[in-house]
C-alpha cells in the first residue's frame, strides 16, 4: 500500500518520516533532510492515494530513489536541485532523470529542474503527460529531440537551457500537436526569430 512505499521512500532518502495513520487526516506533508533533499512535500487525495510529491535537493546526487516509481498514483513530481553550471560551463549536478519515468503512467506534470541531465527514452512513452518543465538543464540538441516526440504536452518549460534554433525549431515545435504555450526565456533566440515563431503558431502562447 502506500503507505510502505513512504516509508520506503523515507528511508532512501535518509529521512525521518511521520505518517498518518490515514493520510486523508493530513492531506499535505512537509518533511526536512538538510543533507540531500531539503523538502518532500506530499499530497494524497481523498482515497489516502499520494498524487504529488516535491523534492528540492541541496547537494549533487548520482541516483534517484527508485521506490518512487512505484507509487502509481502520483500525478504531479517535480524535482529541483542546486545552481548547475559554473561560468566555465562545467557541472556538478549528475542526477539523469532515470528511464522508469515512465512507470508513474497517471503522471499529469514534471518539474525537472536545474540537473544536468539527459532524458531517458522513454519519456516519450508517457502519453498522459500535461505539463513538463526543464529548465536549466543541459541536454544533447540530440537528446532534446525527444521532448518534441512526447505526445499530448499542452504546457512546456525550457527557460534558461542555452538552446538556439536547431533545437526551439519551427519543425521540431510542430510536433507538439496539442501544445498551449511555450516558455523559452534565457535560450539563443534572436528576438527576429521568436516573432517568426509567434507568426508561424499564433495558437499557442510563446513565453520569452
Amino acid at each position: 500500500m502506500v503507505t510502505k512505499v513512504l516509508i520506503s521512500a523515507c528511508i532512501l532518502l535518509g529521512l525521518t518520516c511521520l505518517l498518518p495513520t490515514n493520510p486523508r487526516e493530513l492531506p499535505t506533508l512537509n518533511l526536512e533532510d538538510l543533507s540531500r533533499f531539503a523538502i518532500v512535500q506530499m499530497r494524497f487525495s481523498d482515497e489516502g492515494e499520494l498524487i504529488s510529491l516535491e523534492l528540492y535537493n541541496s547537494e549533487p546526487n548520482d541516483s534517484f530513489p527508485s521506490s518512487i516509481f512505484e507509487i502509481k498514483s502520483l500525478q504531479k513530481l517535480h524535482v529541483r536541485g542546486t545552481q548547475c553550471c559554473d561560468p566555465d560551463g562545467s557541472c556538478k549536478n549528475f542526477l539523469f532523470l532515470p528511464e522508469k519515468i515512465n512507470q508513474l503512467e497517471n503522471l499529469e506534470e514534471l518539474y525537472w529542474n536545474n540537473y544536468s541531465a539527459r532524458l531517458p527514452e522513454s519519456i516519450i512513452q508517457m502519453g498522459g503527460l500535461k505539463r513538463l518543465s526543464l529548465g536549466l538543464n543541459r541536454f544533447s540538441n540530440s537528446n532534446s529531440a525527444l521532448i518534441f516526440q512526447i505526445p499530448n504536452l499542452e504546457t512546456l518549460y525550457l527557460n534558461n537551457c542555452l538552446y538556439d534554433s536547431t533545437v526551439l525549431s519551427i519543425e521540431n515545435i510542430a510536433q507538439l500537436k496539442s501544445l498551449k504555450e511555450i516558455h523559452i526565456a534565457g535560450n539563443q533566440l534572436s528576438e527576429d526569430y521568436i516573432q517568426t515563431l509567434r507568426k508561424e503558431f499564433p495558437f499557442i502562447e510563446i513565453i520569452d
